[in-house]
């Protein structure tokens, strides 16, 4: 069974509402018919999910997350965040556990925000901000976004923080829709720990779900 999130915004579209009926269709399709081809070893990699509370209200990441788990095979962490102090709390730890164990490939967000900023609590926090924090300290490491925040970066702003950071990829979504990203999420997290090209998985999401991407926007910087 798949659970669905919607955004309820006052005098919807026709194009709108349709768009929402045509994801609901595909996701189901995938979700009866996914098969993951994955060993042991790549199951037990770790998503580091950092929510920003309030960004959605009356709606359970951790189950989410957990429902993930079951679908996929996908280990997470959660990390609840009232504040940004909380945040870089939070972004720290994962550093520090990934040194240890290096088991931690992707770090999750799920904020509001738009552009290159990050919003939590009603403070926003600039993409270059995290990159002076944490330069030199993500390498090859993918940042996630749900489409609680629209991701629009320029080309000189997302190749400063890949530079500056070491993170082998960017992605989110640019589009702005009534529809929570979390399916799509699930999926591109399930294909990251099949491949280890950003482009190949690109192509392989897009293959697998096409409609999604394109109405939510998916965009990947490397």
């Amino acid at each position: 069974m798949v659970t669905f999130f919607l955004f309820i915004f006052k005098n919807k579209s026709f194009i709108d509402i349709l768009h929402t009926y045509i994801y609901v269709f595909f996701s189901r399709i995938f979700v009866a018919n996914k098969t993951m081809d994955m060993n042991d070893g790549e199951q037990d990699m770790r998503i580091y999910c950092l929510e920003g509370m309030g960004a959605l209200p009356g709606v359970s990441v951790e189950t989410i997350l957990a429902q993930w788990a079951l679908d996929f095979g996908l280990t997470s962490i959660h990390g609840p965040c009232e504040s940004m102090e909380m945040m870089e709390s939070y972004w720290h730890h994962w550093v520090r556990e990934d040194r240890q164990s290096g088991r931690y490939p992707a770090l999750y967000f799920v904020v509001g925000g738009h552009g290159s900023v990050l919003e939590v609590d009603g403070y926003q926090y600039d993409l270059y901000e995290l990159a002076d924090a944490f330069e030199g300290k993500l390498t090859g490491k993918r940042l996630h976004f749900a489409n609680t925040k629209q991701l629009v970066l320029d080309e000189e702003t997302a190749q400063y923080v890949l530079d500056v950071t070491g993170a082998q990829s960017i992605s989110g979504y640019a589009h702005r829709v009534p529809l929570l990203s979390f399916d799509l999420d699930g999926l591109f997290f399930a294909l990251s720990q099949q491949y280890a090209s950003v482009v190949e998985l690109t192509e392989v999401l897009h293959e697998k779900q096409y409609a999604a991407c394109k109405m939510l926007g998916f965009t990947l910087y490397y």
